[in-house]
């Protein structure tokens, strides 16, 4: 059981051209540089946290009958895409469905809290095991599970970024429809995008600008990057599960595997 924060760094820009492809499509606007997208989820890209894979891939030949479910309170329309793309990019397959946001509950002070009870009758339709309590691991980045807090793990924030330059795929007559250009104002009150496109007619100090806005971004953008560069939270978990041979998931094994992996 996995979400964002956990597998998958901060994904906010990806979100966004997710957000305004969507938009020019509503628009008959053609999209163009679609890949930049797909490429976000490529191992070099660094946005799928370090080992994920590693574990996936071990977990699965070991114990060739593991589902690998995602749990996010995600979007649905926007969690499917994203999975979509890392199983595209690494030739993996997650379980399904993929439980989002429609499978939460919402708490008395508007946060999504999640309930494996929700989830539970669905699992039960692809497995034969009798005993789901001793065979479930929950790993998550934030402690929002209502139930079956035996079987949790929490994990530290990946929060790393791949940054996008919104422009590069933003059509040049934007400006033409209200949604999009709404969309963009917000994208630059919020600092996520430069104010002037430079691939326009710009003048000497808009270019000016732009290029120390973008100085600026990467800057910042790589000193929050530099703390996820040796992310082993996936590595020590995969390999203390394989060298214990762990078969059952109790109350113990979980306490175990979380203090092993406390600090990384």
């Amino acid at each position: 059981m996995i979400k964002n924060g956990t597998i998958i760094g901060n994904c906010s820009y990806q979100s966004d051209l997710h957000i305004l492809q969507i938009l020019q499509k509503r628009n008959n606007i053609k999209i163009f540089n679609n890949n930049n997208l797909i490429s976000s989820y490529k191992n070099n890209s660094k946005l799928i946290r370090p080992y994920f894979i590693y574990f996936y891939n071990k977990i699965k030949n070991i114990y060739p009958k593991s589902l690998i479910y995602i749990y996010t309170a995600s979007e649905k329309n926007w969690a499917k895409k994203e999975i979509e793309y890392i199983e595209k990019s690494h030739n993996i397959k997650f379980s399904r469905p993929i439980f989002n946001r429609d499978h939460c509950v919402i708490s008395s002070n508007g946060e999504y809290k999640k309930l494996i009870s929700n989830i539970l009758p669905k699992i039960k339709k692809n497995t034969k095991c009798n005993n789901i309590k001793d065979n479930l691991i929950i790993i998550d980045n934030n402690n929002t599970f209502l139930d079956y807090n035996n079987n949790f793990i929490l994990c530290k924030s990946y929060e790393y970024i791949y940054y996008i330059d919104i422009w590069d795929n933003i059509n040049h007559d934007y400006y033409k429809y209200n949604d999009l250009t709404k969309f963009i104002s917000k994208l630059i009150n919020n600092n996520k995008l430069a104010k002037y496109n430079t691939k326009e007619d710009s003048t000497s100090k808009q270019l000016e600008n732009n290029y120390k806005w973008k100085y600026k971004k990467y800057k910042k953008i790589n000193k929050i990057n530099k703390k996820y560069s040796k992310d082993l939270f996936w590595k020590i978990l995969t390999d203390n599960i394989i060298s214990n041979n762990f078969s059952k998931f109790n109350k113990d094994t979980i306490a175990y595997l979380q203090k092993i992996t406390k600090n990384n």
